[in-house]
């Protein structure tokens, strides 16, 4: 719109940005943990960045309890376990050092821990089954056996809030970082 000339957005594979201007900001909301090869993602973003260009980045990592229930159901489809985030996220600590590696300075680097919350395992399946594939790339015919797994490996890791529904802790990322 000209009301944000300046402004461009890109929906594409961020591994797959062939841009050749720099950016002062490149902001990443909720996908950037779906990112592979997230490493060789982050020294494209620093590469399209001008000197004191920030990446933005709201992420969660694969040490967030909330995946670790998607991690051990992965583990019953082993000729997919490869392909699946568990193989290919980062862990907070690895985000942050690579960050670093890059020569990055880390302006803002926060957890914050909160919950989710479904009505009932139909939700919870409902809600996981629109992004299941960029997970783990079943195919549709194992998805169902996959959530109805997944349901089940969440018990020990719901939080009881008296109110019969399903609340799960997850763990997000809030980083700022200046090349």
């Amino acid at each position: 719109s000209d009301k944000f000339s300046n402004l461009q957005f890109f929906c594409r594979k961020a591994e797959e940005l062939s841009l050749q201007q720099k950016f002062d900001h490149i902001v990443s909301f909720n996908c950037f943990h779906w990112v592979r090869p997230w490493k060789k993602t982050l020294t494209l973003f620093y590469n399209l960045l001008n000197p004191g260009g920030e990446v933005l980045m709201l992420s969660y990592p694969k040490d967030s309890l909330y995946y670790l229930p998607f991690h051990e159901t992965s583990e019953h489809f082993p000729e997919y376990l490869d392909r699946a985030a568990c193989a290919t996220m980062f862990t907070a600590l690895e985000l942050e050092s690579a960050l670093r590696e890059l020569g990055m300075t880390i302006e803002t680097f926060e957890s914050y821990n909160s919950t989710i919350s479904y009505e009932d395992s139909t939700a919870m399946k409902d809600f996981t089954r629109i992004w299941l594939t960029s997970y783990i790339p079943l195919p549709e015919d194992q998805q169902e056996e996959f959530l109805d797994i997944l349901v089940e490996k969440t018990i020990p890791y719901r939080i009881d809030k008296g109110d019969g529904k399903i609340h799960l802790p997850y763990t997000a990322l809030f980083v700022k970082a200046i090349k």
